[in-house]
């Protein structure tokens, strides 16, 4: 019992570690959407990185 409840753990942990990774991408995108929406520049004044430890440089 104890043995899946760690295995449970570790497989969580790695998915939280990994979706926190996608969002870097996709700011781009999102400016441009709103940009095209709203007829308005925006500026990013804060943005969070993802793990370097899945980071991948394309």
């Amino acid at each position: 019992m104890k043995n899946t409840k760690r295995i449970l753990l570790l497989i969580l942990l790695i998915l939280v570690l990994m979706g926190s990774t996608g969002c870097t991408s996709s700011e781009g995108k999102i400016l441009n959407y709103l940009e095209d929406k709203y007829g308005e520049t925006f500026v990013v004044e804060n943005k969070k990185e993802g793990s370097s430890l899945f980071f991948l440089k394309k």
